[in-house]
């Protein structure tokens, strides 16, 4: 079994509001922590690519890639345990996620350390450009065909503001 996965800190959200880009090059799973906003927020460092088995989210984690932030409450809720031989991770990586309370808590945090970044004042959304369809800017968003990843950046203009943000010194 891989590293431990354990709830997210305050350093991890330092992490996140650290880096001055939203991405870097190559703007995936393995672009830097320390350099990519998203990377950070996201939680990934490295893992294995995801796979889903019988209607599970098989999110590995080896020694050397740990999920944090985004992904590892994902993993840690609910708990993880063996079935089969096989490692299970969590209850809100299943498809019915959304369903769970906690998912939606854990998502208005997520939210809450977007508008801090912005409000922090490092710029818009990366990749403009270059990146698989999908993934930049000018792309359109599933299931709004209408709206482009940069008509959604910005949690002001699109209508809401965070109450508390976190405090990083």
């Amino acid at each position: 079994m891989g590293q431990p996965i354990s709830l997210p800190t305050v350093g991890d959200a330092a992490l996140a509001l650290g880096g001055g880009s939203y991405d870097r090059a190559p703007c995936n799973a393995a672009s830097s922590p320390a350099e990519s906003f998203r990377t950070a927020l996201e939680g990934w460092s490295g893992p294995t690519p995801v796979v889903c088995e019988d209607g599970w989210l098989n999110q590995g984690h080896p020694a050397g890639s740990p999920h944090r932030l985004h992904n590892a409450v994902h993993i840690y809720t609910g708990g993880i345990w063996m079935d089969g031989g096989k490692m299970v991770e969590g209850t809100v990586v299943y498809t019915t996620s959304p369903n769970d309370p906690v998912c939606f808590l854990h998502h208005a945090n997520i939210d809450r350390i977007l508008a801090a970044w912005e409000q922090i004042g490092f710029g818009s959304y990366l990749p403009t450009g270059g990146a698989p369809t999908g993934w930049n800017g000018s792309d359109t968003m599933w299931p709004w065909r209408d709206r482009t990843i940069d008509s959604w950046f910005g949690t002001v203009r699109n209508g809401y503001r965070s109450g508390t943000l976190p405090v990083v010194g």
